[in-house]
């Protein structure tokens, strides 16, 4: 979130939201009510990052390499919040932004499948962070971030979905639900795989 204002301030101002996520609008609508006691008016646009904020705005909502391009370079008289972090301050839980999702009843019926995409799914994340140097290499030239900078986001996200995190997105939900975001709590089961070691 790039703001005019305070956080704080945002009680009744206008944010545009990307329309790149659905999610992370229904996170900072859940953080704005319930950590600041705030309703903001919100409208979904496009947010360009050379010009993040429109007149006519207070605020603005950007995700992936937007956010992280205002973020790392950052302009003089903005504030800066990283919604990830603003909802681990209001919850004390970590944020699920993504998780793999297989219809129950192609679980039931193909669990062979769902094991093979499970292996496959695991080892090119560990693939991938093994080449972590080599992947920040290829993408220097064409990305506006440092190395360090790359480094770090590779460090901050975590693949994994244990007990804190099912905890996590399960308040999320919750959340959701009760300010009318979602129109049911969504149920969450984990589909049987073997873990691989």
């Amino acid at each position: 979130l790039i703001s005019k204002k305070p956080i704080e301030e945002l009680t009744r101002e206008r944010i545009i939201l990307t329309a790149k996520s659905a999610t992370s609008h229904c996170l900072l609508k859940i953080i704005m009510v319930k950590g600041y006691a705030a309703s903001p008016v919100y409208e979904v646009r496009p947010v360009p990052v050379e010009n993040p904020i429109p007149a006519d705005a207070s605020a603005s909502l950007l995700i992936g390499d937007d956010a992280l391009n205002l973020y790392h370079h950052r302009k003089s008289g903005f504030y800066y919040y990283d919604i990830g972090k603003e909802w681990k301050k209001l919850t004390g839980l970590r944020m699920v932004f993504a998780v793999w999702v297989v219809h129950k009843e192609f679980a039931r019926e193909r669990p062979e499948l769902v094991q093979q995409v499970y292996e496959r799914i695991t080892q090119g994340f560990r693939n991938g962070y093994a080449k972590k140097q080599q992947i920040i290499e290829s993408v220097l030239d064409s990305k506006p971030f440092t190395r360090q900078q790359l480094d770090e986001y590779f460090e901050v996200i975590q693949w994994q979905f244990d007990d804190k995190e099912q905890e996590a997105l399960r308040l999320f939900y919750s959340l959701a639900y009760e300010m009318d975001l979602i129109e049911q709590v969504p149920e969450i089961k984990i589909a049987e795989v073997h873990r691989l070691c």
